[in-house]
């Protein structure tokens, strides 16, 4: 991804077009939020524990190794990482808003004047070349966009990373199969979801069409 956005196409990552519409509802920055991986652990790690209640109700106490192991020093570790995840997590944020804001400042608005002004006579004359005009203005601001992907990625990549060693290895291989599972899902899901909503709006389209 990193290479592809130094070639351009930051744009397209920012708002990936294999997505679902479900999926774009989750996007943060050209993919998923950072923090939801602790979310997950804590999840599955609640899910397991419960899942053992009644052998520790009878003090039976029987190790599988995986999330519902966690230790105190390991829920100590993983808190510790979630609090300064979330801070790099809201910096990246404000970052995205305040460049998304820079987008529609003046340059940009005095561009657009300009060339809707200018429209008419260049399509008398058949010569709409101010493409240069327009990529002067948005070069750095592309450029800008594919800085806080970079950056958005590195955390990302930084947060799985710390999670994993944090985690033993087989809770770590517990983590990284369940947040797999779950991208697939949502994916699969969100499918299903946008062919439904299609079908209805089809579904519509036939009835009135018919009146």
């Amino acid at each position: 991804k990193t290479r592809w956005g130094k070639d351009g196409y930051a744009l397209v990552f920012l708002s990936p077009p294999w997505n679902t519409p479900l999926e774009d509802t989750l996007v943060w920055i050209g993919g998923w939020r950072p923090t939801i991986a602790f979310h997950i652990i804590y999840s599955v790690s609640d899910r397991q524990f419960e899942a053992r209640l009644s052998d520790i109700r009878r003090n039976i106490r029987i190790r599988n190794g995986d999330l519902g192991d966690l230790s105190a020093a390991h829920l100590g570790s993983l808190y510790q990482l979630h609090r300064t995840t979330i801070q790099d997590e809201n910096t990246i944020t404000d970052q995205m808003a305040k460049h998304q804001a820079g987008v529609a400042g003046t340059k940009a608005f005095r561009l657009s004047n300009e060339l809707s002004n200018e429209l008419s006579e260049l399509v008398r004359e058949n010569r709409i070349d101010d493409e240069d005009r327009v990529h002067v203005v948005l070069e750095p601001k592309e450029e800008g966009f594919r800085k806080i992907l970079q950056r958005a990625d590195q955390l990302r990549l930084s947060t799985i990373k710390s999670i994993v060693c944090i985690l033993s290895p087989i809770q770590a291989v517990y983590f990284l199969i369940v947040a797999t599972e779950l991208q697939l899902r949502l994916h699969d899901w969100g499918i299903v979801e946008h062919e439904r909503h299609i079908n209805k709006i089809q579904g519509v389209v036939v009835v009135e069409s018919n009146y």
